[in-house]
This record gives C-alpha cells, sequence and structure tokens, in this order.
C-alpha cells in the first residue's frame, strides 16, 4: 500500500483473507536520524525516537482503515524496537537479529530469529527465539539480512 510505505516501513494488505502485514527495517546508514536511533537505542533512549512514533501512527492508521483479520509484524534489527512497540497482543511478530537492550523480556506474541554470532541480537531474550546458521563468523556480515534469504520463516 504506497500510502503507507516509507523508506524505514512497508504495509501491505490482502482484501481476501483480510491479512495486514507490517515490515519495519533495521539501520539506513545512509539515515542519520536512524543511525542516532541506534545510539538512543544503545542507552535506553528508544523510547523518544521520532521514527518510532511514526512507526506506531501508521500501524494504527492501517488498521483503523483496513480492519484487518490478522496483522503480522516483521522487522530487522532497529525494526524490532519498534515492532516490538507498536505490535498489540493478538498480532503475529517475527523478528530478524532483533536490536534489544539488556534485561529485555520475552513477548509470547513475539518469534525471534537470530543468526549465530550476531552480537547486535545478543540480548534478545531465549524465549522464543530460534538459532539460525551463519555462513560467516563475522559478527558485522553475521547480522547481514541476506543470511536469511533461503531460510525457512514462513509469514
Amino acid at each position: 500500500m504506497p500510502e503507507y510505505t516509507t523508506r524505514e516501513h512497508l504495509v501491505a494488505f490482502n482484501p481476501t483473507n483480510k491479512k495486514l502485514l507490517y515490515v519495519s527495517n533495521g539501520t539506513d546508514f545512509s539515515n542519520s536520524v536512524d543511525v542516532q536511533n541506534d545510539i538512543l537505542g544503545a542507552v535506553g533512549g528508544q523510547r523518544h525516537s521520532r521514527r518510532r512514533e511514526e512507526e506506531k501512527n501508521t500501524l494504527l492508521k492501517a488498521k483503523k482503515e483496513l480492519n484487518p483479520a490478522h496483522t503480522t509484524l516483521v522487522s530487522h534489527s532497529l525494526g524490532s524496537q519498534y515492532t516490538n512497540y507498536i505490535a498489540s497482543p493478538e498480532d503475529n511478530v517475527i523478528q530478524y537479529n532483533p536490536y534489544y537492550t539488556a534485561g529485555a523480556k520475552a513477548r509470547k506474541n513475539v518469534e525471534n530469529y537470530r543468526t549465530k554470532n550476531d552480537v547486535v541480537s545478543s540480548f534478545a531474550p531465549k524465549e522464543n527465539t530460534h538459532f539460525l546458521k551463519t555462513p560467516s563468523s563475522n559478527p558485522v556480515s553475521a547480522h547481514n539480512i541476506d543470511n536469511i534469504r533461503d531460510a525457512p520463516i514462513f509469514i
């Protein structure tokens, strides 16, 4: 749905089965606001993020207009901080190498997928977390979303 889709997130809706898909992207390093949000998150300041509020408002607006029977939120890295915040308990949340801070609690409706050696998702709760093999022992490339291209993750 182009009216809801930005560089940071994508919204898709299937009117036949009334399923809403919300995708929140990880850090875009060419976007200084995303880099600032990474830094804020590292020091516990993610609650003050403009992007977090934009993500919340976009999802609420889409849900109000489309009245979905089922909503799935999918995210990578920084986007996971937002989907954790904006998802309702009824939503299905799937996160890849999620960016958590220390002491994060697992939510029952969240499934985390982590690649081995990824340091960004090292604080992800152990509950509801599935570990995937990664082709690299390098922690930077282990975080790359390309690693799940052929992974059996279904939404």
